[in-house]
């Protein structure tokens, strides 16, 4: 089960990233997709904490790589704050 949950995982990672999604939308996907309870309020938090709140509807594929990097890292410390450590961000 664990296994299956793994490869579900990762199909919908590969989906996300064709850049479909904005970005406000990448990290709700991302967000939910692990568990947590990500709504537009938290995800805006999140992207104003790597400078991309500006560009919250604008589609990852738009961004430069530089951009689709600091969106990766949202997503990471967002997840592993809340995940690994039970800690909720304002």
């Amino acid at each position: 089960a664990k296994i299956l949950e793994m490869q579900l995982k990762e199909q919908a990672a590969a989906l996300a990233e064709q850049g479909d999604f904005t970005a406000a939308e990448n990290l709700i996907f991302y967000g939910r997709l692990y568990g947590l309870a990500m709504d537009a309020a938290r995800a805006r938090g999140a992207l104003a904490e790597v400078g991309l709140e500006g560009r919250r509807e604008d589609l990852v594929r738009t961004f430069s790589r530089g951009m689709q990097q600091r969106l990766c890292l949202s997503n990471i410390v967002d997840i592993g704050c809340r995940s690994d450590q039970g800690v909720s961000k304002p």
